[in-house]
């Protein structure tokens, strides 16, 4: 499960990184797409982006944006969108495994305050 946690915000870091190589820009990763598209994954994911993102001096920003393209490539810009279902399995997944660590199935259950 660790290992699945770690390889999650790696994808997200990665997807930062992919856009500072692309000179891409950190309009996608805005919470208004998030608010209006409201997917827990989606907003957690879109977030963390946008926070690797800050203060990056390879992410264009609408100014610096003339001679270039206008939106950047879809598998990009659209990473939030695919990142986050997996985000919620994952999360889904923890908490499925932590009640089954949890939990007693032994036989026969016995319970003193009765």
């Amino acid at each position: 499960m660790h290992e699945a946690h770690q390889l999650a915000v790696l994808s997200q870091i990665l997807t930062a990184m992919s856009v500072e190589a692309l000179r891409g820009t950190d309009e996608s990763f805005d919470p208004l797409f998030a608010e209006l598209r409201p997917h827990p994954g989606q907003i957690e994911a879109s977030k963390n982006i946008l926070q690797f993102l800050a203060g990056s001096s390879f992410v264009c920003r609408d100014q610096e944006r003339d001679d270039i393209l206008r939106q950047d490539r879809y598998s990009i810009r659209t990473a939030s969108q695919w990142i986050g279902p997996a985000l919620e399995d994952l999360a889904l997944a923890h908490q499925q495994v932590t009640i089954e660590l949890n939990s007693v199935t032994d036989n026969p259950l016995i319970d003193t305050s009765r």
